[in-house]
């Protein structure tokens, strides 16, 4: 299928013509029809672009593979990675794109879309973290050879299916108290002193089916991510660029873990990395992983402190800026304090996965697990009253101690941790199979050659 456009000969033009044709011939004539020429030649067909790939009631243009080619192959030589012009990597940028089409309709479907505001403000917190403004940072990107319009998209389609993923997996996982009573015993038998780990993680992704040569380019740029991240660029920045994580909008930050919700290719490099040490490219079926340890906790290390009962109203650092995030949530606490529903606000404002649902209530946990921002604001927050809007690591908060106890490190905080820990072990199967289900309930059809079939 081709897209054209013809165009439209004028009528007086067309007018002009015919009676040239009635006339007698003659040189003023024929010099008459010559200088038409040109503009008779200008009505032809001319071909703007052509479709590759239907996908359900949507189309991958030409133009599209292409553009998301050049763009991964530029992404490839700044940062000094091989990516070989080959038909390969062509199937799987085509094979990226196709996904992309298919999470953009489905979220059309569920009604979830990103302005334009928020798409400026994900860009503004990747300048400010590279030390440049928004001009400069955009200029950095076209001398690199980017086109930044992209580069836009790129970021705009990020941001879209992290909200896709939090309304249609991450909203529908639920653990029973039987899971967890397992869960606790399992974790009795078989590790008595539990230790937890800060990580972040980057995939360089080389799906199932990849041929030995595509897998050694994924791993080659999952080597080029590391030196990047020695070389002193932040892990967070190296995320959003190249990861194929779900959690890629938020730098790659997976939270407190326990190596038994881990897969075995990660917990078994644990040990051996300190605090701010980057593995090596752990191979997995879907490609290579890179982990950063931020610390580490273990049952000896933590004080008995107090418990808290918590809920707050998040905006992840990759959706908003200091400045606007700041306000929003400036203008929630002023409204709760005027008597509207924190738990009502936090649905609709707070982009916190494991809480929004909950009125942005979080489970019994003890202060020192809190992010250190959090900590120090909590330690000085006396109950019922709403905390100023403040910054963490992972982005803007406003909080509220709903209750204190004397920590004991008893079975509810024991229970707490175990929710969490299975909601994430849960979140790694669901992504992988919400992925999949996606793709085989997409109709696609092939434009192109060899490759001209369907599918549903």
């Amino acid at each position: 299928m081709i897209i054209t456009t013809r165009a439209i000969m004028p009528v007086k033009l067309f007018k002009t013509l015919r009676k040239a044709w009635t006339l007698p011939a003659s040189a003023g004539v024929m010099a008459a029809f010559v200088t038409l020429i040109p503009m008779i030649v200008s009505a032809q067909e001319v071909v703007l672009d052509e479709i590759a790939i239907i996908v359900n009631d949507g189309i991958v243009l030409r133009s599209d593979i292409a553009k998301e080619f050049d763009f991964l192959q530029n992404t490839a030589r700044v940062n000094n990675q091989p990516l070989p012009d080959n038909e390969e990597n062509r199937q799987q940028v085509i094979q990226r794109l196709i996904d992309k089409e298919i999470q953009r309709q489905r979220a059309a479907t569920a009604g979830i879309s990103i302005d334009a505001s928020t798409v400026n403000r994900a860009i503004e917190n990747i300048a400010a973290e590279n030390k440049l403004n928004t001009f400069e940072f955009r200029e950095r990107l076209q001398q690199q050879g980017f086109d930044f319009a992209y580069y836009r998209a790129t970021i705009e389609h990020e941001l879209l299916l992290q909200r896709l993923v939090q309304r249609e997996v991450e909203s529908s996982i639920t653990v029973t108290e039987n899971e967890i009573d397992e869960y606790l015993e399992s974790r009795e038998l078989s590790e008595p002193e539990t230790i937890r780990y800060r990580l972040q993680h980057i995939l360089i992704a080389a799906p199932g089916g990849s041929s030995e040569a595509q897998r050694e380019v994924a791993r080659q740029r999952a080597l080029a991510v590391i030196d990047r991240v020695n070389a002193g660029e932040s892990f967070d920045t190296v995320a959003r660029e190249v990861s194929d994580g779900p959690r890629a909008a938020n730098g790659g930050d997976l939270g407190w873990r326990e190596a038994q919700e881990l897969p075995q290719f990660i917990s078994a490099v644990l040990p051996d990395l300190k605090q701010g040490n980057i593995s090596e490219p752990l191979a997995s079926e879907n490609g290579f992983h890179v982990v950063l340890l931020q610390g580490t906790q273990g049952a000896g290390d933590e004080e008995p402190g107090e418990d808290l009962r918590i809920r707050h109203i998040f905006i992840t650092a990759a959706s908003d800026t200091s400045n606007d995030a700041r306000q929003i949530l400036t203008a929630a606490r002023e409204r709760i304090i005027a008597g509207e529903s924190f738990a009502t606000l936090a649905e609709a404002l707070s982009e916190d996965p494991d809480s929004k649902d909950n009125g942005g209530e979080l489970p019994w946990i003890n202060g020192s697990q809190l992010p250190q921002q959090m900590a120090e604001v909590a330690a000085s927050l006396p109950n019922g009253r709403i905390s100023q809007p403040f910054r963490s690591d992972f982005g803007w908060h406003i909080m509220e101690i709903l209750e204190r106890r004397e920590s004991t490190g008893g079975l509810s905080r024991e229970r707490a941790e175990a929710t969490q820990v299975l909601r994430r072990q849960k979140f790694g199967r669901e992504i992988e199979n919400w992925t999949l289900r996606l793709r085989d309930e997409a109709f696609v059809e092939y434009r192109n050659g060899d490759n001209a079939n369907s599918a549903n």
